[in-house]
């Protein structure tokens, strides 16, 4: 189960989402909440990006824990008691080949201290308070889990555990899937067909994302793409500067297309130059960070 470095370290928890949203809308300005979160499963319109509702793309791990928190206890409050939460990891050890050399165990290890970070922060609030056991669901996927009375979090949780996890879920106040191993379109394949398949898809269902960061390399850019609850999604490239740019601020999670179209509608943006200045551009990036 290994994760490309393009994208992040985690799944796709938007196709799981939808049908949960209805509960977080009655404690929430109901307008604002639909034009942030509504079908978070499908795709939606692009726009410009808002500034008043965006919020700085982490470049520590400290900070991104920091925001993981804010959104968790955000819908939380919110009547949010199930959700999934994609963080991204501080490559370690990383090799000319390989980012993940020691694979799923060498990312637990890069993963934990960020998933204790929020957790300890959590358990401050009235309703999640109580100690933590910690425990290893699965040695060879690194299936790790955190479980009080009141709370249960599951990290890199996979479609073998996922009954095991629905049954410890039973009477939480707040569960969270940290960076779920199984993908939009995989899920199926993932939990067969018939009555099993339908448990875990309504279990799922039950879900919200709360907070996302995702990392992509496309045509030449650096792009972080970000969510964190009550928001919509962020699209964010890195300028000539150096600095996180925030372009759009869609709804919806945008598909790889539109993400290329709003890369390459940027004035003297690397996605605008010509195929041939990206390849040298590309390689000079690989020279500098290998």
């Amino acid at each position: 189960r290994e994760v490309d470095r393009a994208t992040y370290v985690g799944g796709d928890a938007g196709a799981s989402v939808g049908r949960s949203m209805a509960q977080c809308w009655r404690r929430t300005n109901a307008k604002q909440t639909r034009q942030s979160w509504s079908g978070m499963g499908r795709r939606g319109r692009c726009r410009a990006a808002d500034k008043s509702r965006t919020v700085p793309v982490p470049e520590q791990p400290e900070i991104q824990v920091s925001q993981a928190v804010g959104a968790v206890r955000r819908a939380w409050e919110e009547g949010c008691g199930k959700q999934t939460v994609e963080l991204l990891l501080p490559v370690t050890g990383a090799t000319e080949l390989d980012d993940w050399p020691g694979g799923i165990k060498q990312q637990f290890r890069a993963a934990q201290p960020m998933v204790e970070g929020i957790l300890k922060e959590l358990k401050k609030d009235e309703g999640l308070m109580g100690s933590l056991d910690v425990d290893i669901l699965d040695e060879v996927d690194a299936v790790g889990v955190w479980c009080s009375e009141n709370m249960l979090a599951v990290l890199f949780p996979t479609a073998e555990v996922l009954q095991k996890v629905a049954e410890m879920a039973q009477g939480k106040k707040l569960v969270l899937l940290i960076n779920p191993q199984w993908r939009s379109g995989q899920v199926i394949s993932d939990f067969g067909f018939g009555k099993q398949k339908k448990l875990a898809e309504q279990f799922l269902s039950e879900f919200v994302l709360s907070y996302g960061l995702q990392q992509r390399r496309m045509l030449g850019e650096d792009v972080r793409l970000i969510r964190c609850f009550p928001g919509g999604w962020q699209i964010c490239v890195r300028n000539t500067n150096g600095n996180m740019e925030c372009i759009a601020t869609p709804e919806e999670l945008p598909s790889y297309k539109e993400i290329e179209s709003m890369l390459r509608g940027r004035e003297g943006s690397v996605a605008s130059k010509s195929w041939l200045d990206r390849i040298k551009l590309e390689a000079k990036f690989l020279k500098d960070n290998l």
